[in-house]
């Protein structure tokens, strides 16, 4: 499960060294341990990890005067079970928890996109029980199944399915995130085509 915030800043990304890249960043070296920090408890004092994207300039026709970030850390969906399926009448506590946690993550987003809270011009704040309601992904995860050694490559779902013409793709099939994903629609894409090689259909 994830904390995600969409952002638009009042920034030059690539005066300060930003460029289509996707940044991880953690505050030790300890990332095992980070990782296992964060499946089990919310960030107490300071997030410890976290991934930016800069998604203006993975698609830079859609830049409007600011450019968008989406930052993300994992957290444990237990905290939040009890806002689950209450979409929009989720209260106040709700809000204070999410908006405690989205300025955790800021400050620690200013290691990565320095000045990033001053330039701040739009902030929306995703938890798992967001993406629980609008992907319907089970409790809040956020990159389809479980990636266990029995969820991956041959193990997973295949892009062919039992139903003729129906393929399958996304971060459920083949691998996980969006590098999964977009191999898993250019092998559908194969498929439907009767191409033999991947390369035919990029």
């Amino acid at each position: 499960c994830m904390i995600s915030l969409f952002c638009a800043v009042d920034l030059d990304l690539r005066a300060i060294g930003l460029d289509s890249g996707n940044y991880w960043w953690f505050r030790s070296r300890d990332v095992g341990g980070i990782y296992e920090r964060m499946e089990r408890e919310l960030p107490k004092d300071e997030v410890e990890g976290l991934f930016v994207t800069a998604t203006t300039h993975e698609n830079p026709e859609e830049y409007r005067g600011h450019h968008t970030l989406e930052i993300f850390t994992y957290v444990p969906y237990a905290p939040f079970a009890q806002w689950r399926g209450e979409q929009g009448a989720r209260g106040d506590d709700y809000d204070v928890v999410k908006r405690a946690l989205a300025d955790k993550l800021l400050r620690a987003a200013e290691n990565v996109v320095p000045g990033l809270r001053g330039a701040l011009r739009f902030l929306e704040i995703g938890t798992p029980v967001t993406n629980e309601f609008y992907c319907e992904a089970h409790r809040g995860a956020a990159l389809g199944t479980a990636k266990t050694p029995f969820q991956l490559g041959p193990f997973s779902f295949q892009t062919r399915s039992s139903v003729r013409n129906l393929f399958n793709c996304g971060a459920s099939t083949l691998s996980h995130g969006v590098g999964g994903a977009a191999i898993s629609g250019v092998v559908a894409a194969q498929q439907v085509l009767g191409r033999e090689s991947m390369d035919d259909v990029l």
